[in-house]
């Protein structure tokens, strides 16, 4: 008994338009096309808009003439869509090293948002500086609660997939100078990361001042209250840079330069007034796996 084989045909330009023929009315297609042309400034319009009222310009860093957006000024963006998010996991992966046992926590999740989907990851480890490092060495595992890794994950996953989503990678530093400038905000307080600086992590000369330091701390509680996770993820977000060599980790605050941490204390002072916050007021006091402390 012979068998019978379906051949495809050789894709060309004469069965690719064959098939948009088949398919649908070219006609439809092309009506649709230039509609979504015709609306396109206006969408372009709205857009800018929503990029300017709902982050500042503190939420950028300028990287290789590129901007990037961090993960807290993403979730405000994503406010005003209708975005979903589903088939979310987390697993835990050990390790040792030259320091001993460490974990980190993976998140992933898809995100959705009418027809468009996108898959994300997050990942944060026991040898993340923020909640791992402390008193100039590493805290034993057994000391770092394992409820904040798996958030700090979380926090980044959840951004990453908005980011992606909504396209909000890579605007030229030109034209997010442009959005800024004609909503009337200072495009020159977003953040500038020159590629080979800092690349050691946080050894640079001239340490932070203690008052410094811990004026970076009271802010992060006064803006992410009993959220320790939510506490380092803000940090590195406004801390941590791509270098030559890879994504910079910042250490604790108190290993920062005055001035790389200055320019971090900065970015929260206008986080705060932004939101209407006083630092000094709200913070209780030193909190239980508070970021960079001891335990």
């Amino acid at each position: 008994m012979s068998e019978t084989f379906d051949i495809e045909p050789v894709e060309t330009s004469s069965t690719e338009l064959a098939r948009v023929m088949n398919e649908g009315d070219p006609d439809v297609s092309l009506a649709i096309l230039e509609k979504k042309a015709e609306l396109a400034p206006r969408m372009n319009k709205a857009i800018n808009t929503i990029l300017v009222t709902q982050t500042y310009a503190e939420d950028w860093t300028e990287q290789g003439g590129k901007m990037c957006l961090s993960s807290a000024g993403a979730e405000r963006v994503a406010r005003l869509f209708s975005i979903r998010f589903h088939d979310q996991k987390a697993h835990k992966e050990e390790f040792s090293d030259t320091t001993g046992r460490g974990y980190r926590y993976i998140y992933e999740c898809n995100a959705s948002m009418g027809d468009r989907e996108v898959f994300a990851q997050g990942a944060y480890s026991t040898r993340d500086k923020f909640l791992g490092f402390a008193g100039g060495e590493w805290r034993p595992t057994e000391d770092i609660n394992e409820n904040n890794i798996r958030n700090a994950a979380y926090h980044i996953c959840i951004g990453n997939a908005i980011k992606a989503l909504l396209g909000l990678r890579g605007i030229p530093s030109a034209r997010f100078r442009d959005i800024m400038a004609g909503a009337g905000q200072d495009p020159g307080k977003a953040a500038s990361v020159k590629r080979g600086n800092g690349t050691q992590g946080g050894t640079a000369k001239a340490k932070a001042s203690s008052n410094l330091v811990e004026h970076v701390k009271v802010c992060l509680r006064a803006l992410r209250p009993q959220d320790p996770a939510g506490q380092a993820a803000l940090y590195h977000e406004l801390a941590d840079f791509d270098g030559d060599k890879g994504r910079v980790v910042a250490k604790a605050p108190e290993y920062l330069s005055e001035k790389w941490l200055g320019g971090v204390a900065g970015k929260l002072d206008k986080m705060c007034d932004e939101n209407g916050i006083d630092p000094r007021a709200v913070d209780a006091g030193n909190q239980p796996d508070e970021p960079g402390s001891e335990g």
